[in-house]
């Protein structure tokens, strides 16, 4: 099994604490897990210019398809994906929404039909869940089968530590996204983007 993790933030702060977290409770359900991460930050993926080759001509012929096609073709070899971002006023951050941005030509046709993600985000006060169901709701948009969303407020400056409630809270989480992918199960369409 392969999971890709696509950190949209910055840098590892209290965000990556919990998917570090995951990703341990993943290796204990499946010790073969094959984990790939993109750091957004370290791709210097420039914003979209809104210059339509995706939707016209195709996205290869985007100008930052040496960027963003490798990021699809991870995309498209994972059996799982995991989002991760902090939130900036009850939003994805820019780097992942730029990542979005470059995908948008797939809100017209749908591509990740198998795919499924867990979405884990961090918010210094409020909006944590409003910021995973933003990340989802693009996720679904592009065809994402099935996006299991975990948020937490994380109240310090890079250091936060996890309590138990959070760990459980999250380890069950993570067991449903573990058995979701591993059932290789394709769930019915939903028609709410949301």
């Amino acid at each position: 099994m392969k999971i890709l993790i696509i950190n949209g933030s910055g840098h590892k702060g209290n965000t990556w604490k919990l998917v570090e977290q995951a990703n341990g409770y993943l290796k204990k359900l499946n010790g073969e897990i094959e984990f790939e991460e993109i750091h957004l930050i370290k791709e210097n993926l420039p914003f979209c210019i809104g210059c339509s080759n995706c939707f016209r001509v195709g996205h290869e012929k985007c100008p930052h398809y040496s960027i963003v096609g490798k990021i699809i073709q991870k995309m498209e070899n994972a059996d799982g994906m995991i989002f991760a971002s902090t939130t900036y006023n009850m939003r994805e951050t820019a780097l992942l929404k730029n990542l979005f941005d470059h995908l948008c030509f797939m809100l017209h046709r749908p591509h990740f039909f198998r795919s499924k993600a867990l979405v884990i985000t961090t918010t210094g006060g409020v909006g944590g869940s409003s910021s995973a169901k933003s990340i989802s709701s693009t996720l679904k948009g592009i065809g994402f089968n099935r996006c299991y969303l975990f948020s937490r407020a994380a109240f310090s400056w890079n250091a936060y530590e996890p309590d138990g409630r959070t760990l459980m809270a999250l380890n069950k989480k993570v067991s449903k996204f573990y058995k979701d992918v591993n059932s290789g199960k394709l769930h019915s369409p939903d028609v709410s983007l949301l």
